[in-house]
């Protein structure tokens, strides 16, 4: 999943704007600019760890996308006020809008089990368990745990 950002800057002092001489251009020196650049990259780690957290939850992150509702940018700003955020005052009068974004539920039942191994062990353990090393590293370590499981403790859940 991709997001977009949008940044508005208005003021009735064109002067305080962080523009070039020739107005096509952002002055990347202007302490507003520099300013505004720190809440683009709170905001985009904001949302990679938004959609980090949900990268293990693939039904539920689905459903969750497929109620989203794309909006037109004359609408954000009306928007906002529709959804649970905090608005955070900083610089002046700039507003900075914070979401309140949805979590997955956590399992508390369950655990992660991760290790690496060398590709060419895994290939040949691979090739033993299921006759072919075409095997998602996912599916070998579930098989693995449910071997380990069965031998030590004789059954499984």
């Amino acid at each position: 999943m991709a997001f977009s950002g949008l940044v508005i800057l208005r003021s009735d002092d064109p002067w305080k704007l962080p523009l070039t001489t020739t107005k096509r251009g952002i002055d990347a020196s202007s302490e507003l600019y520099l300013t505004i650049k720190d809440y683009m990259r709170e905001a985009t780690k904001l949302f990679t760890s938004f959609t980090n957290k949900w990268k293990k939850y693939s039904e539920d992150r689905r459903a969750l996308y497929n109620k989203a509702v794309p909006l037109n940018v004359e609408d954000l700003h009306v928007t906002t006020s529709k959804y649970e955020m905090s608005k955070v005052r900083k610089l002046d009068d700039a507003e900075k809008f914070v979401p309140t974004l949805p979590m997955p539920r956590k399992e508390k039942n369950t655990v992660r089990i991760s290790y690496v191994r060398p590709r060419s062990e895994y290939n040949k353990l691979a090739l033993a368990m299921f006759e072919t090393s075409d095997v998602k590293p996912q599916e070998m370590g579930e098989a693995t745990f449910k071997h380990a499981y069965e031998q030590f403790l004789g059954r499984t859940e």
